[in-house]
């Protein structure tokens, strides 16, 4: 199946898939179809689909994911939605891409940890539905609020930023980190009244301002 770039097995009783076979025996393989069947695992030989442009392996049993999956280098449109994947592999940003992806679905899965590394592949990444409690700042707050990037974090109990602020979008929440890092740079300061006792009377005198961390 040399000249073959289309393949679609949606909707059967697959329960495992010979990777590196497939990816040998299909060199040119684009778009591979995996969706709705049993599949458990996916290989680190994923690596070797070097022209794949689109992936949909939803609705199987996924408990996990290589990081080569997230490297393929012509990859343009990956669906691993509504599966059980609880947590996303650690990812060298220091690696170069030749592309972003268009999107990354990621919903209806059990991941509780959010991973900023999937905001420098992918225009719109989708983590709906899933168990993330609390999006960290430490990447965020230097992206540029302008940015047409999409993030899709709809029923999710999210904590931290406010739930109002991650449903307003990746822009919104940008901001928001943005803001709170600019006011811990931000001092205020008080007068300090000294009152003094002598003699005559009691002497007013105004010390030196007294600055605090806001």
């Amino acid at each position: 199946m040399k000249h073959l770039t289309g393949l679609d097995m949606e909707c059967n009783n697959i329960t495992s898939v010979p990777w590196q076979e497939l990816a040998t025996s299909c060199r040119r393989l684009r778009v591979l179809n995996l969706q709705s069947n049993e599949i458990s695992s996916v290989e680190k030989s994923i690596k070797s689909f070097r022209e794949l442009i689109q992936l949909n392996i939803s609705h199987n049993k996924l408990t996990a994911v290589p990081v080569e999956l997230f490297s393929l280098r012509k990859l343009q449109h990956l669906d691993t939605s509504h599966n059980q994947i609880s947590r996303l592999p650690q990812y060298n940003l220091s690696q170069q891409r030749q592309h972003m992806m268009d999107l990354v679905d990621l919903s209806y899965n059990n991941i509780y940890k959010f991973s900023d590394w999937l905001l420098f592949i992918s225009w719109c990444t989708d983590l709906s539905a899933n168990k993330i409690v609390t999006i960290p700042g430490s990447t965020i707050k230097h992206m540029d609020y302008e940015t047409t990037q999409r993030l899709v974090l709809r029923e999710n109990p999210i904590r931290s930023p406010p739930f109002d602020i991650c449903m307003a979008g990746l822009p919104a929440i940008i901001k928001h980190f943005q803001e709170i890092k600019n006011h811990s740079h931000i001092y205020q300061g008080c007068d300090l009244l000294m009152i003094k006792t002598n003699s005559v009377g009691p002497e007013v005198q105004w010390g030196k301002p007294v600055w605090c961390r806001a």
